[in-house]
């Protein structure tokens, strides 16, 4: 996939230089996937970062207290290790700033991560 391939350049522009620092020729260099390539499957650079650093994460189920209490306890902790270091602390701010001038991507969040962990603290009061 080349999600695969382009994911690891990612997180090292994010590394080496954060948000402002990632660009698509770098990308480009760093993965070996075509610039033109790039664009097509991630046309801004908001949506290249949400895709491979904020939405390409694999998250656990939640285990706590079925309660609204546990369950927003174990979100915001989920939540602040995310935000807390590596990538995502470099590039999820920008990101989330990019949101405001881009309905379409703000709409994707909402379906995505927020959809997400929605679903994960429903199932937790519903045990």
């Amino acid at each position: 996939m080349i999600e695969d391939k382009v994911r690891p350049a990612v997180l090292a522009a994010i590394e080496a230089r954060g948000y402002a620092g990632v660009t698509y020729e770098g990308v480009a260099a760093a993965s070996g996937v075509a610039k033109t390539t790039l664009y097509r499957h991630w046309p801004t650079k908001a949506e290249l970062l949400f895709d491979l650093v904020v939405h390409g994460q694999e998250l656990q189920p939640l285990d706590c207290d079925p309660t609204v209490e546990g369950a927003s306890q174990a979100l915001a902790a989920r939540v602040a290790r995310f935000l807390g270091a590596g990538p995502a602390a470099r590039a999820v701010p920008a990101v989330l700033l990019d949101l405001t001038n881009d309905p379409v991507l703000a709409q994707r969040l909402r379906n995505g991560v927020v959809a997400q962990g929605r679903a994960e603290v429903e199932k937790l009061l519903d045990r």
